[in-house]
């Protein structure tokens, strides 16, 4: 049996035949269209295979300080201090922000995998740099790092627990506040001084 399929009226086109087979292989084709398109959008988590450690099991602190925004994430909150207002974000992101954002800041997720560029702090000669950072881990994996300008990181935060440093003669330029995660479920408190 062929089907007959007219795509304009009769006045523009006599149409054409399609039989079950290429009606089958149109489908088909289609199909794979739409699973190779979500597959590469789609990125997985990274999953949590060390227990109720705490510590980054599958990625390492170098991972962190050369990915700065490479993340997949469910329900990823910024609040700043100016507002109460939730940003959430969903899904993943390709590149961060590299600017210096002074305000003091909130993150939360139910569920992130990768690393997120958290904090840029420009210091010029003769500064002082004042962080503190409470983290709570709820669960999954997570590393939060310092790095300067340089690329050298200058600290790596204490979790579960509020860990404050201070830097005095520091090199002019970005500091840069990073965080990586395993299916991690956190919440993050960030205050940046600059004296």
């Amino acid at each position: 049996m062929k089907f007959r399929i007219n795509l304009f009226s009769k006045k523009y086109s006599k149409g054409f035949k399609v039989g079950k087979k290429g009606i089958l292989l149109f489908f088909g084709l289609m199909v794979a269209i739409v699973v190779i398109a979500f597959l590469s959008f789609d990125k997985s988590h990274i999953e949590d295979t060390n227990g109720d450690l705490t510590t980054l099991e599958t990625m390492t602190t170098n991972d962190i300080a050369k990915n700065w925004y490479d993340y997949n994430a469910k329900n990823l909150c910024i609040r700043t201090t100016s507002s109460s207002e939730c940003s959430y974000i969903s899904g993943s992101s390709g590149s961060g922000p590299h600017e210096d954002t002074k305000y003091d800041a909130k993150y939360s997720a139910t569920l992130l995998s990768g690393t997120i560029f958290i904090r840029a702090i420009r210091i010029n000669s003769g500064e002082q740099l004042i962080i503190s950072l409470t983290t709570e881990l709820t669960s999954g994996n997570m590393e939060v790092i310092l790095m300067d300008p340089d690329g050298n990181i200058e600290h790596e935060f204490l979790l579960n627990t509020t860990d404050s440093i201070s830097l005095s003669n520091t090199t002019i330029g970005y500091y840069y506040v990073i965080m990586g995660g395993e299916s991690a479920e956190f919440e993050l408190d960030i205050d940046t001084e600059v004296n």
